[in-house]
This record gives C-alpha cells, sequence and structure tokens, in this order.
C-alpha cells in the first residue's frame, strides 16, 4: 500500500493536534495509617477510586507511610474501582506484590497461569484483554526453590495497561500500589485518529 507525501501530511497533521489529559497520584495527600471502608471514594490529587470488596470479612484498606518514607495504597484484601471520567488510553502504577493479586480490564479478567504460590502481574506481560495491552516492568523478584522448580512469591515493578480503556480494577491479598497514572485524550481525539486512518488508507 503506498501513502502520498500530501496524505501523510494531513494525517500528520490530525494526530499532532490530538491532545491528551492526565492525573497522577502518589498518595502524598492523604493521612498516614488513613483506612478506607468497603464503598468508600478515595481520593488523591486528581485521581479517585472506589473501595469494593475482595476476600469477605475484611475490613480495610490502609495509606501506609512505612515503605521508603513514601505513601503507598496498601490493600489487604481489597479492591479499587478507579474512575475514569472518559475512556483512557493509558493507566500505569508501581505496585509490590506478594501474591493473590487480581486484574479486571474492559469486566474481563485476565488468566494468569500462576502456580501453587499465587498471581503475579509479570505474568501477564505482553498480553491483550480487550483491546488493551499489559506489559511489566519487573524491578525485584523474590523466589523459593523447592527441587528444580524455582517459584515466584514476591514482586514489585510498573505495571502498564495502554488503552481504549473503560474500566479498571486491581485488588488482592498483600498487595501495595503507587505512583498512579491515567491518561484520558480529549474528546476529540479518537475521531481524529480514525478520521487520519481513514485518510491514510485512501491516499
Amino acid at each position: 500500500m503506498r501513502l502520498s507525501v500530501a496524505g501523510f501530511a494531513v494525517s500528520f497533521c490530525l494526530i499532532t493536534s490530538i491532545g491528551a489529559r492526565g492525573a497522577s497520584t502518589d498518595f502524598s495527600d492523604l493521612t498516614a495509617y488513613q483506612e478506607f471502608v468497603a464503598g468508600e471514594s478515595i481520593d488523591s490529587l486528581g485521581v479517585s477510586f472506589v473501595v469494593s470488596p475482595y476476600i469477605v470479612g475484611n475490613e480495610s484498606v490502609i495509606v501506609s507511610g512505612e515503605f521508603e518514607k513514601d505513601f503507598i495504597l496498601s490493600l489487604r484484601g481489597f479492591a479499587l474501582d478507579l474512575v475514569l471520567p472518559s475512556t483512557a488510553e493509558q493507566i500505569s502504577l508501581y505496585y509490590n506484590d506478594g501474591a493473590g493479586s487480581r486484574l479486571i480490564v474492559n469486566g474481563v479478567e485476565p488468566t494468569f497461569g500462576g502456580d501453587l504460590f499465587g498471581d503475579f502481574f509479570s505474568r501477564l506481560d505482553g498480553t491483550t484483554v480487550e483491546g488493551v495491552s499489559i506489559s511489566t516492568d519487573v524491578m525485584t523478584q523474590g523466589t523459593w526453590r523447592s527441587g528444580n522448580r524455582e517459584f515466584i512469591i514476591a514482586e514489585e515493578g510498573v505495571l502498564t495497561l495502554r488503552g481504549p480503556i473503560d474500566s479498571f480494577n486491581i485488588g488482592g491479598l498483600e498487595l501495595s500500589i503507587d505512583n498512579v497514572s491515567v491518561r484520558v485524550p480529549e474528546p476529540a481525539s479518537w475521531m481524529l485518529l480514525g478520521i487520519a486512518s481513514l485518510l491514510a488508507r485512501r491516499r
């Protein structure tokens, strides 16, 4: 397929005119050891969540100040629904995982393919769920060896999802998150991308 210089110029102008709004939080505006119960909202620096049950019987999630003097949101058997004003094109966050984590994207829960020690986000690296690509940048892993097999028992890193993302839920038994970043295109962005793609094909 050929693309003329004129067609490329029009497409390029359209694409470069597309903007995106972003919000991110490191939870530094929250109070240390503040507890949140199921159904309660957590609003931090322009990013909002709603606490939802993950394991029946747990009472709260806690904002902790113990990890390298930074605030992190510690999920003790709870999940968080990210409140999205509109379809997001990218979500990223730092995570520290001690197993038993869950991720639901656009209403679908991907299969981790984990072993007896639970599910870790690195097992989702390179997968696509409902049109959303998932990648992980693992910083450290704790492992345990039994015979000739090695099992992951803890992990920390950065989880990134690239859209379109209409809903996002994350939870875990021993999961902490930080530095949550959400990028939402301007309202006309998806339409402009479609027009640019159409012009490129017609040329």
